[in-house]
């Protein structure tokens, strides 16, 4: 057993432990529930009798949110003798749900003053217990449910995880001893050749998180009004977002649940096993119903570094991705499966990347593929994580067979993508990479840029200590930089046998560079910025002295890289 199974070993032992205060508080809270409500159909049994008030009060505890419990005492004779009662409702204690407590004092202090006897009821069969209201409140009743689904929701639902995952570690405890050197038969589903698509577990994820965001909201909708209307607290309206959260939450969910209804169980059976490292990684998809998009399928291969950052007791996930590469499946290409529509996976995986694993848990590399398509209504989409990973077969030199590429997009189309076009004039190839060709990414740092400007300005006027609006003004600096870039950044090739010229900067006006082509070894694509869950890629020539010079940025893709170090190839070496 490793470090990393040790780790996630004693990740699920704390996972228990910390599901049981939980767990206990749910069910605490359920047990009022349910008492409350069998005490309340016992007393529909009980018998009426005359009471007389003999004191009454209402405590108010104050702090935050106001407080109330209403008490009494009252006598009431019940078969011949007399007897004194204290119970005043169904629910015991003190709480702030709507004014059930101040009214229901009201009215007893009415009584004691007036001398008129209240109706009260008493227990036939133990005259010593009896009630003066013995009508359910709803909203008690309600906050009751909210608490123990909660509780118990989160409490016995981590328990199940935790029972779940020590199975499943169980599994693969046995598999890393059959399969010491095969790490990609570590997992059942890989074991057995196939993935099943990660979007049921995260439907039922986001199913239960809505269910539990929104019964957590529940109480605000319970408290606002008493706040709003009665004490005048317009400020509390802004509790109204949890729930309009909630409510986006529960769109997202159903659109899931209609997704996974529609399409049904997607797996990808996978014909390579494991996908290569400086190799292929082939199968076939098998979706759950029979959809012919007209657009085909996208397919998106992404290599993925996933950690897990622990800062002041808060725990975040990054992921930073190493390699992505998308095709498009056209409709031509599909067939009719057995459970519905069968869709090719074909990719090259590059020979520098790293393969699957990791130190640990915490910080470890996947790989996966997703699958997307546009039809009538909810559009298809699927997610699986696959091996990947180095093996005898791994070659920096492999290269996939003709079958694949045949009916793939060509190297015009390629070129002709995200700002990129390429023509002849005169003697030269011309090649002319346009500003602002990526949109979004310009857009998002703008926004960015714009607030990060506005935070120094507020701390200038707040009287902040200089340093810090002079280290931020030097971090707006480089964005300032990077938004110029974005938006007004081009880059100009000119391709001649035996030479190869580039100019760039602003509108493609920076300074001219030029190499011959016995100067240059090989071009290279490498990983470039990322935006968003997009990544672009560079294009660099690789020199005889061992240097690199960058020659375009922000390429869609590492084929439109590959296809465009093939076009200027084939002129500089003619």
């Amino acid at each position: 057993m490793n470090q990393e199974t040790n780790t996630q070993s004693k990740g699920i032992g704390c996972l228990l432990l910390f599901a049981l205060p939980f767990a206990g508080a749910g069910t605490f809270v359920a047990y009022l529930l349910l008492s409350s409500l069998w005490f309340h159909f016992a007393m529909q049994k009980w018998e009426e009798v005359p009471v007389r008030i003999l004191s009454t009060s209402l405590q108010v505890q104050r702090g935050d949110s106001n407080t109330y419990k209403v008490s009494a005492h009252y006598a009431y004779r019940f078969a011949g003798r007399e007897y004194t009662g204290r119970r005043v409702g169904v629910h015991g204690g003190s709480d702030n749900l709507g004014d059930w407590q101040s009214k229901v004092y009201r009215e007893l202090r009415a009584y004691r003053d007036s001398g008129q006897d209240f109706p009260g009821y008493v227990n036939p069969n133990a005259p010593q217990e009896s009630i003066l209201y013995r009508e359910r409140r709803w909203e008690m009743l309600g906050l009751y449910a909210v608490f123990a689904l909660v509780f118990g929701g989160v409490g016995y639902g981590m328990i199940a995880l935790g029972v779940a995952g020590r199975k499943r570690q169980r599994l693969v405890d046995e598999l890393e001893i059959r399969y010491p050197m095969q790490p990609w038969l570590h997992r059942a589903d890989w074991a057995q050749g196939e993935v099943r698509s990660s979007m049921r577990p995260a439907l039922i994820f986001g199913m239960a998180f809505a269910v539990f965001w929104n019964l957590i909201s529940l109480p605000i909708l319970f408290l606002l009004p008493g706040e709003v209307l009665d004490k005048g607290n317009r400020l509390a309206l802004l509790g109204l977002m949890f729930p309009l959260i909630g409510i986006g939450l529960l769109v997202m969910a159903v659109r899931h649940l209609i997704r996974q209804r529609k399409f049904g169980n997607s797996r990808l059976q996978l014909d390579t096993m494991p996908g290569v490292v400086g190799g292929p990684l082939a199968g076939t998809l098998h979706v759950g119903s029979g959809i012919w998009p007209e657009k085909g399928f996208h397919l998106t291969l992404e290599g993925v570094a996933r950690r897990v950052v622990r800062r002041g007791g808060k725990r975040r996930t990054e992921e930073q991705l190493l390699h992505q590469e998308s095709l498009r499946v056209p409709i031509e290409q599909l067939h009719a499966g057995a459970t519905g529509t069968t869709v090719p996976v074909r990719f090259t995986i590059p020979f520098e990347v790293p393969p699957t694993g990791g130190e640990n848990s915490d910080k470890r590399v996947l790989w996966r593929v997703t699958a997307e398509a546009e039809v009538p209504g909810v559009d298809y989409s699927a997610r699986f994580e696959v091996p990947v990973f180095r093996t005898k077969d791994s070659s920096p030199d492999y290269e996939p067979p003709a079958s694949w590429t045949a009916d793939r997009a060509d190297g015009q189309d390629l070129l002709e993508r995200g700002g990129l076009s390429v023509c002849r004039e005169e003697d030269a190839l011309v090649i002319k990479l346009a500003a602002a060709r990526n949109i979004g990414a310009a857009l998002g740092l703008t926004v960015f840029l714009g607030i990060w400007c506005g935070a120094i300005v507020l701390m200038i006027r707040l009287g902040a200590p200089w340093l810090f609006p002079i280290v931020f003004g030097l971090f707006a600096l480089l964005m300032v930089i990077g938004v110029l870039d974005l938006w007004c950044g081009a880059t100009r090739i000119e391709v001649r046998p035996g030479s190869l010229n580039r100019r760039g900067g602003l509108f493609a006006l920076g300074r001219l560079r030029s190499w011959r082509a016995e100067e240059i070894v090989r071009f290279q694509p490498v990983t470039g910025m990322q935006a968003g869950r997009k990544l672009f890629y560079r294009l660099k020539l690789v020199l005889r002295d061992g240097r690199r010079r960058t020659l375009a940025t922000r390429l869609e893709s590492r084929s439109q890289a590959q296809a465009l170090a093939r076009r200027i190839e084939e002129i500089l070496r003619s």
